[in-house]
């Protein structure tokens, strides 16, 4: 990958409906251009199946992440265990048998509950729980049996057009437009892809910043876009960690990546910069993201 494709891939992740065009006009290159590098990334195995689903914030759902050292002999293992808890929906590993797992929570007991399945399946002694900034969860199930149907007509290709949506579930094409842009305004869905960057051998890492008391984490977050925005995949702060920004990045080597935490930690804003480098993701089908809804 270069810098192109990352900023196609932090696109496609965010939105995977985003037309090539509007694409094209943001990383400042043409559409057909747009069009091969992402066949390349899929040819590539970069970019896989598209993920369609009610939002977190749609079933009434926070964001949490739990992340440690595992003890486990079998990192194989705890990835298949991990998969029996519908909670789940991602696993990360980075190096040195460090994992995050990405999980949607509804209640103060689910979230005691899935931190001690976590904690007991991937044997991390003593595991971090962040519980991701963001907006509230909405009332639980906004969305419509017709939303549920224009969900379940994209889940295969997020990327169909609206008159084949129309046409396969018999709703008009106006109606399915309107539908989808209430939705995406409102973040009542996701529309997103499974990235793996593993797959050709790119250096993605996660960095684990932990900010100066007096620091403004808002300043900091604004110094990380502005400064590396080519290399920022995401950043990620928590309501209950106020001193600690996840930070994904893409860097060409392992070198330009400590480079980089060196330039964060001589600005003064951070008390420290630790980098893991990402090894591998894994993607759950959450049973609770896919339950139909009454309404």
């Amino acid at each position: 990958m270069d810098l192109i494709d990352v900023a196609l891939s932090r696109i496609l992740l965010e939105n995977s409906r985003t037309p090539y065009s509007k694409m094209a006009e943001e990383v400042g290159i043409s559409t057909q251009a747009v069009h091969r590098r992402i066949q390349s990334l899929r040819e590539q195995g970069i970019l896989r199946d598209t993920i369609v689903r009610p939002s977190l914030r749609s079933m009434g759902l926070t964001h949490v992440i739990i992340f440690g050292w595992s003890k486990s002999k079998s990192i194989s293992e705890v990835v298949s265990r991990l998969a029996e808890n519908p909670s789940i929906a991602i696993m990360q590993v980075a190096s040195g048998n460090y994992v995050y797992v990405h999980a949607g929570i509804k209640s103060a007991d689910q979230l005691a509950k899935v931190v001690t399945f976590v904690q007991q399946e991937a044997k991390i002694s003593s595991p971090t729980v962040g519980i991701v900034s963001g907006p509230e969860p909405s009332a639980p199930d906004p969305l419509t049996r017709s939303d549920m149907k224009i969900i379940s007509s994209l889940r295969e290709d997020s990327r169909k057009s609206v008159a084949l949506v129309s046409a396969e579930i018999g709703m008009t094409a106006k109606t399915v437009r309107k539908r989808l842009h209430r939705m995406v305004e409102e973040d009542l869905v996701s529309f997103s892809v499974h990235w793996r960057p593993d797959a050709q051998g790119d250096t993605m890492s996660k960095l684990h910043i932990i900010l100066n008391e007096e620091v403004d984490r808002e300043k900091v977050a604004v110094s990380l876009i502005s400064r590396f925005s080519d290399n920022v995949i995401n950043v990620i702060s928590f309501s209950n960690l106020p001193n600690l920004i996840l930070v994904t990045i893409w860097t060409e080597s392992v070198r330009d990546m400590n480079r980089l935490c060196k330039s964060l930690e001589s600005e003064g804003l951070v008390e420290s910069v630790t980098p893991v480098v990402l090894l591998d993701i894994h993607y759950y089908r959450a049973s609770g993201s896919e339950r139909p809804l009454e309404r």
